[in-house]
């Protein structure tokens, strides 16, 4: 029997349709990183931005908390999500941010 001098390349594991929808819940749940979600192979584009989207969602959850004097655990997540979108060249519109940081529509509209 013949052993291989290299080690074979790591790829992360399929992402199957159960898995997929636990992503579309909480992506922390099947991702470390906004990053990872990027560089899975089992993913379309739409996916992938539409999982990075909803943690977007959630950075901007944990940034009001923040605010609102509750701990942090760890990075800037809303930093890390628009470092993936952008190298998925998705656009940030960054001049039109929503009115509120949940991002949603002003109380008073």
């Amino acid at each position: 029997m013949q052993s291989s001098l290299q080690e074979p390349i790591r790829q992360d594991p399929p992402i199957n349709r159960f898995e997929y929808q636990l992503a579309l819940i909480d992506p922390a749940l099947i991702f470390d990183a906004p990053r990872d979600v990027v560089n899975s192979e089992s993913l379309t584009r739409a996916q992938k931005i539409q999982i990075l989207r909803l943690w977007e969602y959630d950075g901007r959850e944990l940034d009001v908390a923040a605010e609102e004097g509750m701990e942090s655990n760890g990075p800037n997540l809303l930093a890390a999500v628009h470092a993936a979108l952008k190298t998925m060249n998705e656009t940030l519109d960054l001049d039109h941010e929503p009115p509120t940081k949940h991002g949603g529509a002003g109380a008073n509209q």
